[in-house]
Formats: C-alpha cells, structure tokens, sequence
C-alpha cells in the first residue's frame, strides 16, 4: 500500500503488472504438469512449427513481463506524461492484461 500526501492509502500504480505476473506465475505452477516436453511456442495455419524446452515455455514470459515492468517505470514520467488519464489507465491495465491472456492462451492450446 502506498500512502498519499493526503494521508489516504491506495494501491500502488503499478499493481496491474504485477498482479498480472503473480497470476501468469500461478497459471504455471498449476499446469506445468500437464504441459509436454518440447512446448509449442509458435504456431503457422493452427499446426505448431516451433518448439522449447518445456521451461522455456512456460517460464520465459515472466522475466519478459518484468522488462517490460520495468521499462514502463523508467519512461512513465516522460512517456505518458501530459497523455488523459483515461489513456494512461488504459495502457497501465491493457498492456498487462494482453500479456496474461497470451501466455495463458499458448500454455491452454500446448497441452
């Protein structure tokens, strides 16, 4: 919880990211099981056509969720500065939550 001047208490600004994270995270602890060994990490015309160590796959989207976390802290003053609030929240939820839904749907549719 972050603390306003105000005195009031509110989630940080950052929680979308990293509640998208945490649920990527639960995601695979919960299928890792059940995924195959390659993993299918593109497909072409619905057939997969490239593979990756099943912990390749399941895992190497969460430090790339954290680049990316980090990218949008170092550039938020700049970046988003002066945008409508609306679109910055927008971004701030969006971009999160495209990432969860692909990763999710690439381990659902490797099993």
């Amino acid at each position: 919880m972050v603390t306003k001047g105000n005195g009031k208490r509110t989630l940080p600004d950052d929680w979308p990211m990293l509640l998208a994270m945490s649920i990527d995270l639960l995601v695979v602890l919960a299928v890792w099981s059940r995924l195959p060994n390659p993993i299918p990490i593109h497909w072409n015309g619905g057939a997969p056509d490239s593979f990756a160590p099943r912990w390749a796959g399941a895992l190497l989207p969460i430090p790339a969720a954290g680049l990316l976390y980090v990218y949008l802290k170092a550039n938020a003053a700049t970046r988003l500065k002066g945008y409508p609030p609306g679109l910055t929240r927008l971004y701030a939820l969006g971009v999160p939550l495209l990432l969860l839904i692909a990763h999710v749907g690439t381990l659902i549719s490797a099993m």
